[in-house]
């Protein structure tokens, strides 16, 4: 994957269900763990983690009632020094 970006390329993610507990699908469940043991060995390295606001989420991917939650990510090259700011630390 990072080989089809550019150095200042950034590749954006939409990550849902999050749920641990979730099995089968579709969809299947993820998670920004997951998705980074994919990324991160191939040199890119999440610069930006947002769980979306329910109002801009699906039904039952909206985080309440025990639903499964939705997020956004975006990665860019480690090279890069990780030029965004990670929102899952603030």
């Amino acid at each position: 994957m990072a080989r089809l970006l550019s150095p200042a390329g950034e590749l954006v993610t939409l990550i849902y269900p999050i749920d641990a507990t979730r099995t089968g699908g579709p969809p299947f469940a993820s998670s920004r763990e997951a998705l980074a043991s994919v990324l991160e060995p191939v040199g890119l390295t999440c610069i930006e983690y947002r769980l979306l606001p329910s109002e801009l989420c699906h039904p039952g991917r909206d985080g309440r009632d025990g639903t499964s939650a939705s997020a956004f990510a975006r990665w860019s090259h480690v090279a890069l020094g990780g030029r965004g700011k990670d929102a899952a630390e603030e």
